[in-house]
């Protein structure tokens, strides 16, 4: 029988440890992750309706500025909108909205889906912008009134 035998143990983890820490990391990840998807698209979808908003501002003020008429189009089938001058066909600025964004309807009066503004940035009729968030299903409406304010809401605008 021997004794005095001993085994020496060295520093560190055992496969058994390291399993586990491997386990609770996945476990985390597993819970982040989809969280870390919806807040992204949740972002990029309020930026898009901020984006707008200042777009549909700058239009107006180079209307103003420039003293001749703007328009905005919008592209419900293909997710995107256009500023140009009414004289001009030449687009100034193409905006492609981000891929988890729909651009459901644009409505403004009798003009459809195009957004004019006059030599003194009046709009010609008012109107909403509808866009939703494919990811999550939210729904966000640009409102335009006859006075040319420009706001951001919830719930689509009374008529």
């Amino acid at each position: 029988m021997r004794t005095g035998w001993r085994v020496e143990r060295r520093a560190g983890f055992t496969l058994v440890e390291l399993v586990v820490v491997m386990v609770i990391t996945v476990v985390l990840l597993g819970l982040t992750v989809p969280n870390f998807v919806k807040i992204t698209a949740r972002h990029q979808f309020e930026s898009a309706a901020r984006r707008m908003v200042a777009d549909i501002r700058e239009t107006r003020e180079l209307a103003r500025v420039e003293n001749t008429g703007y328009e905005i189009q919008f592209l419900t089938a293909v997710e995107r909108y256009h500023i140009k001058r009414w004289d001009s066909v030449t687009v100034r600025r193409r905006v492609q909205l981000p891929a988890q964004v729909d651009l459901v309807h644009a409505a403004f009066g009798g003009s459809g889906s195009v957004l004019r503004f006059n030599a003194y940035g009046e709009p010609n009729w008012n109107g909403t912008v509808t866009l939703k968030n494919r990811l999550t299903g939210e729904m966000r409406y640009v409102i335009v009134s006859q006075t040319g304010r420009v706001r951001v809401s919830n719930v689509p605008a009374a008529d």
